[in-house]
C-alpha cells in the first residue's frame, strides 16, 4: 500500500484504518525511505496511537502524523489517574458524562426545552458551553482538533469549531504550528483512464504508457502527478463500456481505445463528459472528423500516411493497378476512400473495391476465389480492421486457396499484427509493410527503467482485469512500440506545461495545449494539427523475402516532407528475392490476353460481334503503351540506381580524402 501510495508523491495521507492496520503500515513506511517523509492523518478511531506521534515545530524528531478528534477532557479534569484509562476511554466517557448531564435535567424540561436549553459545566468543550440544533438535533458549539503527543485538545495543530447549522463553521489555525509541520502542498492530480483490448500487442503497449507515467509520477519533474486507471475494454468494447461509464467522470484524459469499433461505443460517453483523447494505434481517417469525434487526438500517423505510402510503393515498382479488400462499414469506407485518393495521386487504377460482411472464412472464400479465377490483378491492399485472431484467420483462408502469385500490401493494423509474429509474416512471402520510424536511442533509454518496472505493471493491469498479462510478451519492442511512448511523451508535456501556468487540467485548457504544439516524441519531434493528427510522417517499407526462414528486409524510406517522398535503399534493385523465387520486379499480373479479353469481353449475343474488333484494337493501342511505359519505368529506375551508384562512389571517395588527412 505504501510503495502504490507514494507513486503520487503525496504530501499527507489521510488513512481509515484501525489501529493494528496502521502499526503496520507505519512499519511498512519505516521500510521504504521513500516514503519517510509522509505525513499521516488519522480519524477518532486511532486515538489510541497518538502516544506515538511524537515530535514538535522545533525539534528534529519528524512528527510521522496526527488525529483529528472531538474535544475530550484529560484524565486530570476527569479525577482519574493517567495510568488507569487510555485516551479512547477518556474521550467515551467526556461525551458518557455530557449524556448524563443532558439527561439529570430532562424531568424538568419539555423535549421542546431540551433543544432549546444551553448547557453549562459540560467536559466535551473548552469552556464547559455547549446546545442541540432545534431542528436537526445535532450538536452545535462541536470543537474538533488535530492532534498529537505534544499537541492535546486544549492546543491542537488546528482548531475546528461547528456552529449552529445557520452560520459558517471557523477552523483556527492560528498557531502555525502545522505550516511547519507539514509544508504546504503544491501538488495536483490529474487522472488518466488508460483503455485497451485484451490483445497481447494492445496490453504490451499499455504496459509501457502506465511504466513511463509511473515513473513521471517517481521523478518528479511536474508538480502534478498522473492517477492511472486502466480499463479493458473486451474486444469489442460492449463489455468493457460498464467499467468505462463508471469512472468517466473522473477521466481528465482517457488514452486509447486503440481498436476504432471501440472508439466508436466509447465516442457517446467521451463527448457527454468531455474528455480529452489521445489515442496511440488507432490510424482510421474517419476519426479525424470534428464534428464526431471533437476530443480525438492521436500519437501514431493516421492511415491517409499508410496509404500514400503504400501507393508511392505500387509506384516505383511501376504496378498500375490494384485490389482494395475492405469492410461494409463506417471503418471500410474511410479506408476505401482514402486509398482511392492515394491511387488516384499515383495514377494507379483501382481495379476492384471489394467488401466483405465479416471478418469469417465464409465471408473471405468468396474474395480469394475471385481473386484467383476472375481479376486481372495480383497486388492486393487489405484494409481491414482486424483483431489478433481476425489476422490469423486471414491468413489461414488464404493459404488454404493454395495461392502462390498474390501480393499482398498491409495496412497498419494488419502490419502491427504481422511484426510481432514472424512466423505468420514468414507464411506470407513478399508481403509489404510500411513501418513507422524511431530513434532507438530513446527507446533504449526508456527500456531499461521500463524494464524495471514491469513486475508492478503486470501487477497492476492484472488488478485492473488483464488477467492474460501473465501470458503476455511484454518484453519486445516494435516499430509501434513507440507511439505508446508519444503518446506518455504527451501526457509528460501537458501535465508539466499545466503545472508551469498553473491552469486547471480540463479538457477545455488541454486542448489548445495539443492542438497546433510541438511535441518531443521518440518516434520524432511531431505536431498535432487541429484535426488531432499528426502533420508528418516518416515510414521505413519492408518486404518478407521469400524463402526459408527468409528474413524481413527493409528496402524503402518514406518521408511525407521530402522530395520525392519515396527512396529506395536496397544496393540495386535486384536484391529482392519475390514469390516466385526470382529476383525480377514481378508485373501487377500474370493473366494473359486471352484471359484479359475474355474477362473484359461482354458475353451480350446482340453486342459481342460489334464490341470484339473495337475492343481489340483497344486493348492492342493499350498493350504498346503500356509495354511503352514499363520500358521507360524500367530505364528510370536503371537511371535512379546508377545516380545512387554514383553518389555512394563520390561519399566513398570524400571518406577516403578524408582518412587520408
Amino acid at each position: 500500500v505504501i510503495a502504490e501510495t507514494i507513486q503520487g508523491r503525496p504530501v499527507a495521507v489521510l488513512l481509515f484504518v484501525s489501529p493494528q492496520e496502521y502499526t503496520r503500515i507505519l512499519a511498512a513506511q519505516k521500510r521504504n525511505t521513500a516514503a519517510s517523509n509522509l505525513f499521516f492523518l488519522l480519524s477518532k478511531t486511532n486515538v489510541n496511537v497518538v502516544k506515538s506521534f511524537i515530535g514538535t515545530a522545533t525539534s528534529t524528531t519528524a512528527m510521522p502524523g496526527a488525529i483529528f478528534v472531538p474535544y475530550y477532557a484529560t484524565a486530570d479534569r476527569l479525577n482519574l489517574a493517567a495510568d488507569k484509562t487510555d485516551e479512547m476511554g477518556r474521550l467515551l466517557l467526556s461525551y458518557t458524562f455530557d449524556s448524563l448531564l443532558v439527561a439529570a435535567r430532562t424531568e424538568s424540561l419539555t423535549q421542546k426545552a431540551v433543544m432549546n436549553e444551553v448547557y453549562e459545566g459540560g467536559i466535551t468543550s473548552a469552556d464547559g458551553v455547549f446546545s442541540f440544533d432545534k431542528n436537526t438535533g445535532r450538536r452545535t458549539y462541536m470543537q474538533l482538533g488535530l492532534i498529537a503527543n505534544s499537541y492535546g485538545t486544549s492546543q491542537p495543530l488546528l482548531k475546528y469549531i461547528l456552529l449552529p447549522t445557520s452560520a459558517t463553521p471557523i477552523w483556527d489555525g492560528s498557531t502555525n504550528i502545522i505550516q511547519t509541520l507539514v509544508p504546504a502542498s503544491p501538488l495536483r492530480a490529474v487522472t488518466v483512464c488508460m483503455a485497451s483490448p485484451p490483445e497481447c500487442s494492445d496490453v504490451a503497449n499499455l504496459a509501457r504508457l502506465l511504466s513511463y507515467t509511473q515513473q513521471m509520477n517517481l521523478e518528479g519533474s511536474a508538480s502534478t502527478s498522473i492517477v492511472p486507471i486502466p480499463i479493458n475494454t473486451g474486444a469489442d468494447g460492449v463489455s468493457g463500456l460498464a467499467s468505462f461509464i463508471d469512472v468517466a467522470k473522473q477521466c481528465a484524459i482517457l488514452t486509447g481505445p486503440g481498436r476504432f469499433a471501440i472508439n466508436n461505443v466509447f465516442t457517446p460517453i467521451i463527448n457527454n463528459y468531455g474528455i480529452t483523447q489521445i489515442d496511440y494505434t488507432t490510424a482510421n481517417p474517419a476519426l479525424s472528423d470534428l464534428v464526431a469525434f471533437p476530443y480525438f487526438n492521436r500519437a501514431i500517423p493516421s492511415d491517409t500516411f499508410n496509404l500514400k505510402v503504400l501507393a508511392a510503393t505500387m509506384d516505383y515498382f511501376a504496378w498500375e493497378r490494384v485490389i482494395l479488400l475492405t469492410t461494409a462499414d463506417t471503418y471500410g469506407t474511410a479506408m476505401a476512400a482514402a486509398a482511392t485518393d492515394a491511387m488516384d495521386e499515383r495514377a494507379i487504377l483501382v481495379e476492384q473495391l471489394y467488401t466483405v460482411d465479416s471478418m469469417t472464412a465464409a465471408s473471405l472464400t468468396p474474395f480469394f476465389t475471385k481473386l484467383r479465377d476472375t481479376y486481372i490483378g495480383r497486388i492486393v491492399i487489405p484494409l481491414l480492421p482486424v483483431s489478433d485472431e481476425q489476422a490469423a484467420l486471414f491468413i489461414d483462408t488464404w493459404a488454404s486457396m493454395n495461392d502462390k502469385t498474390t501480393i499482398f500490401l498491409f495496412s497498419n493494423i494488419f502490419c502491427q499484427y504481422l511484426h510481432s509474429r514472424p512466423a505468420q509474416r514468414l507464411r506470407v512471402p513478399s508481403s509489404i509493410c510500411a513501418l513507422p520510424t524511431f530513434n532507438q536511442t530513446s527507446v533504449d533509454l526508456t527500456k531499461a527503467a521500463y524494464d524495471a518496472s514491469l513486475p508492478a505493471v503486470r501487477t497492476t493491469l492484472y488488478n485492473a482485469g488483464f488477467e492474460n498479462v501473465d501470458q503476455c510478451d511484454l518484453d519486445s519492442w516494435g516499430p509501434y512500440s513507440v507511439f505508446a511512448l508519444d503518446a506518455a511523451k504527451m501526457l509528460r508535456q501537458i501535465v508539466v506545461n499545466a503545472s508551469t501556468t498553473g491552469v486547471v487540467i480540463n479538457t477545455a485548457n488541454m486542448m489548445p495545449m495539443i492542438r497546433g504544439v510541438t511535441f518531443k516524441g521518440v518516434s520524432s519531434p511531431f505536431i498535432i494539427t487541429k484535426q488531432g493528427d499528426r502533420a508528418s510522417a516518416e515510414y521505413n517499407v519492408d518486404i518478407q523475402m521469400y524463402g526459408t526462414n527468409a528474413n524481413v528486409t527493409v528496402f524503402g524510406y518514406w518521408d511525407s516532407q521530402a522530395t520525392p517522398n519515396f527512396r529506395y535503399l536496397l544496393s540495386n534493385k535486384n536484391s529482392i528475392t519475390w514469390l516466385d523465387g526470382t529476383t525480377k520486379y514481378p508485373a501487377a499480373t500474370i493473366r494473359s490476353l486471352t484471359f484479359i479479353a475474355q474477362t473484359t469481353l461482354t458475353a451480350s449475343p446482340g453486342t459481342i460481334v460489334l464490341s470484339v474488333l473495337g475492343f481489340l484494337g483497344t486493348f492492342l493501342v493499350f498493350g504498346f503503351c503500356y509495354r511503352h511505359y514499363r520500358t521507360q519505368r524500367m530505364l528510370e529506375l536503371d537511371f535512379d540506381q546508377m545516380v545512387q551508384d554514383l553518389d555512394r562512389a563520390q561519399k566513398k571517395k570524400r571518406e577516403e580524402a578524408e582518412l587520408s588527412v
